[in-house]
C-alpha cells in the first residue's frame, strides 16, 4: 500500500480524499484477509511471507494471525485518524495574555506613633481643656503624583480619650457613649491639592452611632522616606448628638469641636 502524498510530506496532513483512500486501502487488505482467506496481508508485513506450500499447510491456522493482524490494522487507522487534523479544520489561536501598563506603586506610610498626636479641644464656659486619644490607628495610602488615588483610613478607641476632670463625663452615654460605640472610624472619599504643601480630604466620620461628612484639611511635607503631616477637622458635636439633651446650644458647651493631627510617619520600603 503506498501511503498518501500528505502523510509523507512534512508529517500528517489528512484531507478529505486521504481519509477514503486510506479507508479504501485498509477495508482491502481486510477483504482479502477475512473474505478470500489468503496470505496478501501476511505478504504485505515484513518477516510473514510464507511459500505456497507453506500456505496450504498452515490454512487452518491462519485465522487467529490474520485476525490479530486486521485488528492491529483498525487500531492503527483509530490512532491515525484521531490524531491527525482534517485538512479543513483550523487551528485554535492560543490566547495571549494582554499586557496592561502597571499602576503607579501608591505610597505606603507607617505612623511613627510615638512622634504623633491625635489631640481634641473642648470649650465649656469660655474655657478650653484640651485632651488627646491615646489609642489610634491610620492606614495612608499617599503618593504626590498620584493625588486622586490616595486613600486615609483611621481608627479611634473613644475611651482613649484622655481630658482631665471631663474624661468621665465626655465618655458617658449623655456624650461620646464609648460602652456603646467604642470606636471611631474616618474613611477618605476624596483628596484633593489647594496650593503650596496644603490638601484636603473629605470622607465620612462614624462617632457616638452616627455618621456625617467631614472635612479635613492638612500641610504635608516629604522628605525622602519621612512625612510630616499637620491637620484639623472642625466637628459639629451636635449632628453627633454629642452632649445635645443637656446642652442643646453653645450657652454653656460650645458645639464647635477642633480634632487636630499631628503625624509623623515613613515610608514604607
Amino acid at each position: 500500500i503506498s501511503p498518501p502524498s500528505s502523510l509523507t510530506n512534512n508529517g500528517p496532513n489528512l484531507g478529505g480524499k486521504d481519509i477514503v483512500s486510506l479507508c479504501l486501502h485498509i477495508g482491502g487488505a481486510l477483504k482479502h484477509t477475512f473474505i478470500d482467506r489468503d496470505a496478501t496481508l501476511r505478504r504485505m508485513i515484513p518477516g510473514m511471507y510464507r511459500a505456497p506450500e507453506e500456505e496450504k499447510a498452515e490454512t487452518g491456522k491462519m485465522r487467529l494471525p490474520a485476525f490479530v493482524l486486521g485488528s492491529v490494522f483498525i487500531l492503527l487507522f483509530a490512532a491515525v485518524f484521531i490524531a491527525v487534523p482534517s485538512g479543513n479544520k483550523q487551528e485554535t489561536p492560543q490566547a495571549q495574555p494582554v499586557s496592561r501598563p502597571s499602576d503607579p506603586p501608591a505610597s505606603i506610610w507607617l505612623v511613627n506613633r510615638e512622634k504623633s498626636r491625635l489631640g481634641i479641644e473642648v470649650t465649656i464656659m469660655g474655657n478650653s481643656v484640651a485632651g488627646h486619644f491615646e489609642n489610634w490607628t491610620a492606614d495612608i495610602n499617599f503618593d504626590p503624583k498620584n493625588i486622586a488615588g490616595a486613600s486615609i483610613k483611621a481608627k479611634i478607641e473613644v475611651a482613649s480619650l484622655m481630658l482631665g476632670s471631663v474624661k468621665t463625663q465626655a465618655l458617658s452615654a449623655d456624650f461620646l457613649n464609648s460602652a456603646q460605640h467604642p470606636t471611631a472610624t474616618f474613611v477618605s472619599g476624596s483628596v484633593r491639592h489647594l496650593e503650596g504643601n496644603k490638601f484636603e480630604a473629605k470622607g465620612a466620620l462614624s462617632l457616638a452611632g452616627a455618621k456625617n461628612a467631614v472635612t479635613m484639611t492638612f500641610a504635608l511635607s516629604i522628605s525622602e522616606n519621612r512625612a510630616i503631616v499637620e491637620g484639623e477637622v472642625l466637628l459639629n458635636r451636635l449632628q453627633f448628638g454629642i452632649g445635645q439633651k443637656g446642652f442643646p446650644d453653645s450657652a454653656v458647651l460650645d458645639d464647635k469641636v477642633p480634632v487636630q493631627l499631628k503625624l509623623e510617619a515613613t515610608r514604607k520600603p
